[in-house]
């Protein structure tokens, strides 16, 4: 397992080093600060952060994803935001998310689909894209109110699924046909793109992508329904995803870092508890890296 639980003294460390990072609004839309303040520190100040990075990097080539257990907690987005700064340049597409680090908080009626309540299926984030983010990190801030197990997270890594399924007529496939990927932006703009869901682009090495309800949407918008061979592979690709999917639970204070390129990543149903004055729900902070500083 690619976890990473910290011992106590690297724990009070990088509270310390957090505490000297300026408060980050996880609503911000700008972040110059933040990302001035970590490359301000000294290196013997930003060591206890550097350790971390250079566990979560390892990991992430060596497994796909990095799971940290009980990131110090400062209250607001600083924890976060640190970790993918010192990782690489973030996503900071405001036409796509309202702001860099996003909240998903599940309740009834929304149109965000991680702040749904129901199932999210095995995915790439921002699939429709021609390059989606390097990166995904995922922070658990408040449990979910039928106990901190209830809700689950699942990774499925492409080098699992080709080391499996070696020589399999549907790798085949899944590298050949390609499906289309689409998202509507707040503008209303709709963004298309075909591709498969394996393919070997040359600075990457082996990447997967996929998102069914991108896909969905990408047979509405270039107005041709799935044709047979779509269809069929549509039903193919999760049922080996999910014969390689790892599952963990993500306790408050834990972190999932997530190669967004290579790993589809998902969430089982989260609940409501409901007062007087409405819902509460599950929190979690997510922070997209566009891409990896070269080590």
């Amino acid at each position: 397992m690619a976890t990473l639980t910290l011992e106590p003294e690297l724990r009070r460390a990088l509270g310390d080093v957090l505490g000297r990072l300026p408060h980050f609004d996880v609503s911000s839309t700008d972040d110059a600060v933040a990302c001035a303040a970590v490359d301000g520190l000294s290196l013997a100040a930003r060591e206890p952060l550097d350790v971390l990075l250079r566990a979560c990097r390892g990991l992430i080539a060596e497994n796909g994803w990095a799971h940290v257990r009980a990131l110090p907690s400062t209250g607001d987005g600083r924890g976060i935001h640190a970790l993918g700064h010192g990782l690489g340049r973030l996503f900071r597409d405001l036409r796509q998310q309202s702001s860099i680090v996003v909240e998903a908080c599940p309740g009834i009626g929304q149109a965000l689909q991680g702040c749904q309540t129901r199932k999210l299926p095995l995915h790439t984030d921002f699939a429709m894209l021609e390059r989606p983010p390097a990166v995904t990190i995922i922070a658990c801030v408040r449990e979910d109110p039928a106990g901190p197990g209830f809700v689950t997270n699942g990774l499925a890594d492409v080098r699992e699924l080709e080391a499996r399924y070696v020589g399999d007529a549907d790798l085949e496939v899944f590298r050949s046909l390609s499906l289309p990927f689409a998202g509507r932006m707040p503008s209303g703009q709709e963004v298309l793109i075909e591709r498969p869901i394996i393919s070997n682009p040359s600075r990457d090495g082996v990447s997967l992508r996929f998102h069914p309800s991108r896909v969905h949407h990408g047979f509405r918008v270039r107005g041709r329904p799935a044709t047979a061979e779509e269809s069929a592979i549509l039903r193919a690709f999760p049922r080996l995803a999910e014969s390689v999917r790892t599952e963990l639970r993500l306790a408050v204070g834990d972190v999932l870092v997530v190669d967004n390129r290579r790993v589809l990543h998902d969430r089982s149903r989260c609940t409501l508890a409901l007062g007087s004055t409405g819902v509460s729900a599950r929190v979690a902070h997510v922070l997209f890296v566009d891409e990896l500083w070269h080590a």
